[in-house]
């Protein structure tokens, strides 16, 4: 049993040994239904229609349960391969998870649960397998690994690294993709000529399929229209992506990008204005989404490790990457959630180690005006 299955099943336990018959919840579409009876395999509710209670397998509740904490969201219609009563259980979902989750409409009107705190997903650690197994002992749960790497990694030692360190076969989805896109700019800042085309990227996820939670649009930095295309292609391809909008961009494109309806759409260039220590502009203009579009879409942050902003837009916020917490260290600095400082007493292990933590916690990370949501939330 993997780490999302024992975390459901626990969750799922410690509710029905609290609240048994005569608690009600309210569905994915509002009506309230109530529990009558809990067996060992099966939880039975009454809904207001139903001359007789309907039934709900524990193991699909428990199904439905890791989905949360694998995929940090769903939607009523993401519920209906676990149950037909997929409002229901939606609705289940949610009580079990009271004070974890909160509660939004997607752009098109979906009810959506999402979980509360930041998933990092710890990246540059596809050729630093020491910086991975670090990442994996600390509680670090997934990767973000980069095409522009692992595409020169002709033996796929990557998948050894996931597998030796415990990413086992029903626990395996655990690395995010990104297109290299950053990786590509850069080198052309130097006068180098690289390239990724869309058709070997497509060719790798589909090679790959099983070991990702999910892969980035192969973005071009500068060119919305060739970044358009290669979204539009990957579609095509049965691969949809997730949508990266660059921090520099128009919030009417967001916009448009918005009314598509993703799970998630991440957004890109923070790592170069932070690194210009341009901290204000990217404030603004996570405000200014926040403001915009925060009820009705969940996003990820590229390359970002400032602990500050992510908690201040943590609200917003479903994940975040950077491989800062694995690379700083070896400058001798050391991140903590006041920022970076200088921590050459320690052992480089030592302040991975340190620095890692930090984020691990994010995932944990009540944003402000949650805490006594969930303070109430636990007494049902």
């Amino acid at each position: 049993m993997d780490y999302y299955s024992v975390k459901a099943r626990q969750r799922e336990t410690a509710f029905f040994r609290r609240a048994g018959p005569g608690v009600s919840f309210r569905t994915g579409t509002g009506r309230t239904n109530t529990i009558t009876e809990i067996t060992e395999d099966v939880v039975f509710f009454q809904t207001a229609k139903s001359k007789r209670p309907a039934r709900i397998s524990r193991q699909k509740l428990r199904d439905a349960l890791r989905h949360m904490y694998v995929r940090r969201s769903a939607t009523r219609r993401e519920m209906e391969r676990y149950a037909a009563y997929n409002s229901a259980l939606l609705g289940l979902v949610s009580i079990i998870l009271a004070g974890l989750t909160k509660i939004t409409r997607t752009v098109r009107g979906l009810l959506r649960l999402t979980m509360l705190g930041i998933r990092y997903f710890f990246s540059g650690c596809e050729r630093d397998p020491k910086a991975l197994q670090i990442v994996r002992q600390q509680g670090g749960l997934m990767a973000l690994m980069s095409y522009h790497w692992l595409r020169k990694d002709t033996t796929e030692r990557w998948m050894s690294y996931m597998q030796d360190l415990g990413f086992t076969a029903q626990d395996e989805a655990s690395v995010l993709l990104d297109s290299g896109a950053f990786s590509v700019w850069n080198a052309a800042q130097r006068g180098a000529d690289v390239e990724i085309t869309v058709e070997e990227y497509a060719d790798f996820i589909e090679r790959n399929k099983h070991w990702l939670w999910g892969w980035m649009n192969l973005d071009v930095i500068g060119d919305d229209a060739a970044t358009r295309r290669n979204y539009e292609y990957l579609i095509a391809r049965g691969l949809r992506p997730i949508p990266v909008w660059p921090i520099t961009g128009s919030l009417d494109e967001l916009a448009r990008i918005v009314e598509e309806d993703h799970e998630l759409v991440a957004i890109g260039g923070t790592a170069i204005q932070l690194q210009r220590m341009q901290h204000r502009k990217v404030r603004e203009k996570l405000t200014a989404v926040a403001r915009r579009f925060g009820r009705v879409q969940n996003f990820h942050l590229l390359g970002c490790a400032v602990i500050g902003i992510l908690k201040e837009f943590a609200h917003i916020l479903v994940s975040a990457d950077s491989k800062a917490p694995t690379s700083v260290t070896g400058n001798g600095r050391v991140i903590t959630k006041y920022g970076q400082r200088q921590a050459k007493e320690l052992e480089r292990e030592e302040r991975t180690i340190r620095s890692v933590r930090e984020f691990v916690k994010l995932e944990s990370y009540l944003p402000q005006g949650y805490a006594r949501a969930t303070q109430i939330a636990a007494t049902f």
